[in-house]
């Protein structure tokens, strides 16, 4: 069923349940015997799922839950609602805020008034324990979808001016009897998102990892953590000493049925990684920050030979190699590897690309933009560039910030991508960049511009990338040439996508990623003044 008309029944439950509330109810069981049950249930699980589209937060567990929603509408929905399992297979939690508790030198009375508050909090968190019940046991025997969010709790960090009441790591076990609730379904996890804040090694929370391996066949496909430890009580050392001792009788990241990972930081896992089944993952994506080693990756990714999809998120000092250092360990083969995205807020070493062995890598995003602190690099000592020399004769999907590169790196970036279809350029909308740095100026736009013969035909090479199909770029404030600009869309809606001729017919421009005004023309009214064909061409700005 096409989203449009999911969303027009949506419309509809919404103007029903409004309208109930000024009939009598018993119109509503007339209204719902129009349809086959199995149709409403179709339409109910659609509502949810494109509910879920929203967030997370959508779907929280209480009163206004669409499931809960739908079964109050007449006796026959809820039948239906409570004997669908799939309804009810979220199970969204996010634990309220503990408060922060008053200053040292706060009167009494917010000190008795912040008890008064902690005793509020362990009402919210037995309500949820109850909660949860409900939903697990409507949920039957059906894989559940798992959020346990204690980011949210915004847990008190210890301070000099912050009076940490004696009392705070014993509140913190009143979370027990909802973590019993959620491991006794561990064998019906199907995705799990942990946002742990581990205020000590007791923490009850840190259960949620130590849960039993799941029997054969397991369900668990999916597993995004993203752990905080308190640093005066935890440091990565104890942690990385704790965490496979803690596992050893099981875990859910040693499940054989894991096939998404998304985990971080990784320096509390690097010192672990035996405890983790990294050999059947498909997609990773690793978050990291100063305690990384290039040789914690490096051993980490020999581990992973069937990944399709990584993400690298590293904000680490092991991306700090100067220009003539060598990536340390041995090649990395990641044969079937598809989709590859590296963040850093420093230079990528040249080095690098050097040790990886990608031959199915077709998409690219390289983002190593770190504000002004980022001096832009020509072709010979750019590890951006070294990147794209390296994999661009193969690549169909390509971002690229490119206020790293000087304009020469840029181009010689451009070079080398002769088979892109989609192709990123990123900038900033807040800095205007500096002469050494690329910008996307009249000579590149030209260079990207296709020329024609006498008889309109497209002279082969006469243009750097020719397959593009959509281009999306972030011009930095008053550097694009607007005229360049529209001479480049004008060309490449010239091409021809079936023609043999190497060139592809622009189907796409974005420029709305932070917005970019235009202060010269209207670009859609230009390009119809030029003639410019634009049936199914969408520009957004």
């Amino acid at each position: 069923m096409p989203k449009e008309e999911l969303e027009g029944i949506c419309s509809s439950e919404e103007m029903m349940k409004s309208s109930r509330t000024e009939e009598s109810t018993s119109d509503a069981p007339n209204f719902a015997g129009r349809l086959a049950p199995e149709l409403w249930v179709a339409i109910f699980l659609a509502v949810v799922d494109i509910t879920a589209q929203e967030g997370s937060r959508s779907l929280t567990m209480s009163k206004y839950h669409p499931a809960v929603i739908i079964s109050h509408v007449s006796q026959q929905w809820r039948d239906l609602s409570l004997h669908t399992p799939a309804l009810w297979k979220r199970i969204y939690i996010h634990i309220p805020p503990y408060l922060q508790p008053p200053k040292v030198h706060d009167p009494s009375s917010a000190v008795d008034s912040f008890f008064n508050r902690v005793s509020i909090w362990k009402r919210k968190v037995d309500q949820l324990k109850e909660l949860a019940q409900t939903w697990i046991a409507r949920s039957g025997n059906h894989p559940l979808s798992i959020i346990f969010d204690e980011h949210t709790a915004k847990y008190p960090k210890n301070s000099s001016d912050t009076w940490k009441p004696e009392s705070f790591h014993a509140d913190m076990f009143h979370l027990d009897g909802l973590i019993d609730v959620l491991c006794r379904s561990s064998s019906q996890w199907n995705d799990v998102y942990l946002g742990l804040s581990l205020t000590h090694l007791r923490h009850p929370a840190f259960r949620l990892l130590c849960v039993p391996v799941q029997s054969d066949p397991g369900v668990l496909r999916k597993v995004h953590m993203c752990i905080e430890v308190e640093e005066m009580l935890v440091s990565p050392e104890e942690w990385q000493q704790v965490f496979p001792r803690a596992t050893a009788g099981g875990s859910i990241l040693t499940t054989p049925s894991l096939r998404s990972l998304e985990i971080g930081p990784m320096e509390l896992f690097s010192g672990s990684a035996s405890s983790i089944a990294w050999e059947d993952l498909t997609d990773l994506i690793l978050y990291g920050s100063q305690d990384v080693g290039m040789m914690d990756l490096v051993q980490i990714l020999l581990q992973c030979r069937a990944l399709r999809k990584c993400k690298l998120d590293v904000t680490a000092q092991c991306f700090l190699l100067r220009t003539s250092e060598d990536c340390p360990g041995p090649y990395v083969d990641l044969p079937l590897l598809e989709e590859m995205t590296v963040c850093i807020p420093y230079h990528l070493p040249p080095s690098f690309p050097s040790r990886l062995l990608l031959p199915s890598l077709r998409k690219l995003t390289l983002n190593d933009f770190y504000g002004r602190r980022t001096e832009p690099l020509d072709e010979r000592y750019s590890g951006v560039a070294r990147f794209v020399e390296q994999f661009g004769n193969q690549l169909t999907h390509v971002s690229l910030h490119y206020l790293t590169l000087t304009q020469s790196a840029l181009h010689y970036c451009l070079r080398h991508l002769p088979h892109v279809v989609h192709l990123e350029l990123l900038g900033t909308s807040y800095i205007v960049a500096p002469e050494e740095r690329a910008v996307l100026s009249g000579d590149l736009m030209r260079a990207l511009t296709p020329r024609f013969d006498e008889s309109g035909r497209y002279i082969r090479d006469s243009c750097l990338c020719p397959g593009v199909e959509e281009f999306v770029c972030l011009p930095s404030p008053k550097t694009l040439d607007e005229e360049a600009f529209l001479d480049f869309i004008a060309a490449r809606r010239a091409g021809d996508q079936s023609s043999e001729d190497g060139l592809a017919r622009l189907q796409s421009v974005s420029m709305s990623l932070w917005g970019y005004d235009f202060e010269t023309v209207d670009v859609m009214v230009e390009l119809q003044m030029r003639g410019v064909e634009l049936k199914d061409f969408v520009f957004l700005a």
